[in-house]
């Protein structure tokens, strides 16, 4: 067991973000309509070490775009679907995040990076 050098960010999508998957998608047959309560997971993700929920919220709103960005491909891929006007506000009304300082890897098996 040991503590791990970063902080953690747990995302949830909330109904506006599952409202536009829905609108965005709405012409392909490939996907039916999104149900926003049948998603209970979030998206986690290891961040740099952040001293505490006032530095992470100055930390977030540095940050958000590329998160935003992240989660918006997760469901929609083509780009041009994306809302124009994404902005700080925007994504706390489409996500709820909830930040973890303290990471603690419990498992002897090393940690695998996969190449992007």
């Amino acid at each position: 067991m040991s503590v791990v050098n970063r902080s953690a960010m747990l995302v949830y999508p909330r109904a506006p973000f599952f409202a536009w998957v829905n609108q965005a998608l709405q012409e392909s047959e490939d996907y039916p309509p999104v149900d926003p309560f049948a998603h209970e997971s979030g998206s986690l993700f290891l961040i740099e070490e952040v001293d505490g929920q006032e530095d992470f919220e100055v930390w977030l709103a540095a940050n958000y775009e590329y998160f935003f960005a992240r989660l918006l491909e997760e469901w929609v891929v083509d780009e041009s679907l994306w809302p124009a006007d994404v902005n700080y506000p925007m994504f706390k009304d489409w996500f709820f995040v909830v930040y973890h300082s303290l990471i603690i890897d419990v498992e002897e098996a090393p940690l695998l990076r996969e190449a992007e």
